[in-house]
């Protein structure tokens, strides 16, 4: 079964007194930030905002004789503040100095910094002036031609006065458009509206005094989880500015909050409550680390999830946050093992089998529930493949499932290596190393498999990936679900990282294990 989402907006030894506690800090799937909300009445505009952490600000445009300039008002318009001076400059030049960034020093920033200009001139003759401006910032800026969008470290996002038809069909693009709640249901991918704003007054009532009314709050989070699972931010401008508002917009995970009072949010972002550290408890099996992060109720039978690739500090990461939560929070373990950069090869999958049989010696579920990422996806589909009684169902985000595609065309070394063959000798004999080529087994023993994968995927293709994995499973009556998410390619966004449906399916399958 295909769904296509409509887009709108662990012989190893143990010490477990040796512990290491991973505080996965809030990402760029988090509200984290805060939006710098007519950011150009500042004394310093932008670097006020910059200097309290911002990871937006909004810039009010006119168009006067051929120039963007920034003001609030027409009375108020000066030829000294026109855009490029104010930001576009400014941004160029930090990204310069920090090595293509906007704050260098993060760890945690994985989205652009978001500049939102809001048109205050007429729509179509102010728009067309700023993509004149935008093509000579072409290194700074993300862009969108036809679907593939190329990120840098500024996503320019137009607000106010919107040509949305114009800016759609435009071949090529260095903006977002900004929606509104009534876009929720909207089919543009996001790609081309990555952000729903909307005026707290004209949805809300509560102003931050005592706690939010039920109806409202319900209303607060089913706005967000519209949004989020079509990859969409969200933002609210006209929000009070108190801690007790910002700690719920916090809560319900708003992605921006909008503020005029760059300081207090500051630090009220730097005091609030972070997220629950997650401990990872690390061993090794046969000189390879391995780590495991128990669940604090486990579940009976205690169920886990083999996550790959499994990279050093960097995998699993921030982004897995949200999806550890929910299994965590189910009652089911995570567990990983770092062999480097294997390809799914027979002798990386006996130092899997090892791991496998270590983590069923510490008294974990003998059928795992394996979760292959990006090439992770490879490795544990050649692991399920070979070993199909040994895991009670696969899934993917997306996934690479074919030795033919992203391996041998974009990673053939890695690839080789691995398998300690040739080029010309593993192509002879790809469909006896290939996964996809050895599904039988898994069918056989009722293996349900799920992925979730963007069609704009140029790096790990839909079609030759998750697409044939379908297709094939479907042809030998197979139990498979992919989901599909249109405009989307490789890379970090809620649509790949808070997928409820990933989560019921994991869920489901520990229960009926």
């Amino acid at each position: 079964m295909r769904i296509t989402c409509v887009l709108i907006g662990l012989s190893a030894f143990i010490s477990l007194a040796s512990t290491s506690t991973v505080t996965l800090a809030q990402d760029s799937l988090r509200p984290a930030q805060g939006h710098a909300h007519n950011d150009y009445l500042h004394e310093r505009p932008l670097l006020d905002a910059l200097a309290a952490g911002m990871g937006s600000v909004e810039a009010d445009v006119f168009l006067v004789d051929g120039q963007l300039l920034v003001a609030h008002t027409a009375s108020e318009i000066s030829p000294e503040r026109s855009l490029q001076k104010l930001y576009l400059d400014p941004l160029k030049a930090r990204m310069a100095a920090g090595g293509g960034k906007v704050y260098p020093d993060s760890k945690h920033r994985s989205r652009p910094f978001y500049l939102l200009i809001d048109i205050k001139s007429d729509a179509l003759e102010t728009y067309r002036q700023l993509h004149a401006v935008l093509e000579d910032y072409t290194d700074i800026l993300t862009s969108v031609e036809g679907e593939q969008v190329t990120e840098q470290g500024v996503q320019v996002v137009v607000s106010g006065n919107r040509p949305l038809e114009f800016i759609a069909a435009q071949a090529k693009r260095y903006c977002g458009i900004d929606g509104r709640v009534s876009d929720l249901e909207s089919a543009q991918p996001a790609h081309l509206m990555p952000m729903i704003s909307d005026n707290w007054g004209l949805r809300f009532t509560w102003r931050g005094s005592g706690p939010m009314p039920a109806a409202e709050l319900q209303r607060l989070k089913e706005i967000v989880h519209g949004a989020h699972e079509k990859g969409r931010s969200v933002r609210f401008w006209g929000t009070p500015e108190n801690r007790e508002l910002w700690k719920v917009l916090l809560d319900a995970r708003v992605d921006w909050i909008n503020t005029d009072q760059l300081h207090e949010l500051s630090e009220f972002l730097k005091d609030s409550t972070p997220n629950p550290a997650l401990t990872k408890v690390p061993f090794q099996v046969d000189g390879h680390p391995a780590f495991v992060i128990a669940a604090p109720q486990p579940t009976a039978g205690q169920p886990w999830v083999w996550y790959a690739p499994t990279l050093g500090a960097d995998l699993p990461g921030e982004g897995h946050r949200w999806y550890f939560e929910q299994f965590l929070a189910a009652g089911i373990s995570i567990a990983g093992i770092d062999l480097g950069e294997v390809r799914g090869s027979p002798a990386s999958n006996r130092k899997f089998v090892a791991f496998h049989q270590e983590m069923v010696r510490r008294g974990y579920s003998p059928q795992p529930i394996l979760l292959g990422q990006s090439r992770g996806g490879l490795m544990m589909l050649s692991f399920a493949a070979e070993h199909p009684d040994k895991l009670r169902s696969f899934v993917g985000i997306y996934p690479v499932c074919n030795l033919s595609s992203w391996p041998l065309k974009n990673s053939k070394l890695a690839t080789l290596a691995d398998y300690g063959l040739s080029e010309a000798e593993l192509t002879a004999n790809l469909s006896q190393y290939n996964p996809i080529d050895h599904l039988d087994g898994l069918v056989k023993n009722n293996i349900p498999i799920f992925a979730v994968h963007g069609d704009s995927d140029t790096v790990v293709p839909l079609e030759e990936n998750s697409g044939l994995l379908e297709s094939r499973y479907q042809a030998l009556s197979g139990e498979i679900t992919v989901k599909v998410i249109p405009g989307e390619g490789h890379k970090v966004s809620t649509s790949f990282f808070e997928c409820a449906e990933l989560v019921e399916f994991v869920l489901r399958n520990c229960q009926s294990n």
